[in-house]
């Protein structure tokens, strides 16, 4: 007689917090570098900071990155990315002040249609996508980048900031 093997998803497992690693290796390998690309780049802006988050039976373990230092309106959350093995989906909560301010004309349909198709729930269109292609994980790096400039008014990497400058005496 042999034992079932019970091989638990990290992404699952509720009363085990996963790294935000062990739940992007259970996603098929293009998902996996798609969403490495777009935690890559939310972890070098310096204004954000993430967390793991149990969100419940629909979305499970979550990654939430929100902005450091900013209570409530729009500098609170930034992106949620939801690894759900089937369809891993980007979550970016969008106001309807930053909607406007998008070039709507210059956006891809990719994400136009996402936003339009966004539910409007407490002041934020709550805009979701499945990226499978490089090509839309860099239309949703281009999306961040516009609401983070939004928000903060430039976009400041970690390495930019770290900089010392030189102080000249007169």
């Amino acid at each position: 007689m042999t034992a079932a093997i019970n091989t638990r998803v990290p992404w699952t497992e509720r009363w085990t917090q996963p790294t935000v690693e062990d739940l992007l290796n259970d996603l098929k390998p293009h998902q996996q570098r798609n969403f490495g690309r777009m935690i890559e780049f939310l972890d070098g802006l310096d204004e954000l900071d993430h967390e793991l988050i149990w969100h419940g039976d629909s979305w499970q373990w979550t990654i939430h990155y929100f902005f450091k230092n900013r209570k409530g309106g729009e500098g609170g959350s930034m992106a949620y990315f939801v690894p759900n093995l089937e369809t891993p989906v980007a979550n970016i909560p969008l106001s309807d002040e930053l909607i406007l301010t998008l070039p709507w004309r210059r956006m891809t349909r990719f994400i136009r249609d996402g936003i339009r198709s966004s539910k409007c729930a407490v002041k934020y269109h709550w805009a979701s996508w499945t990226p499978g292609l490089e090509n839309e994980t860099g239309m949703l790096i281009d999306l961040l980048k516009r609401k983070y400039k939004h928000v903060v008014g430039e976009t400041k990497t970690k390495s930019t900031s770290k900089k010392t400058k030189k102080t000249t005496k007169k």
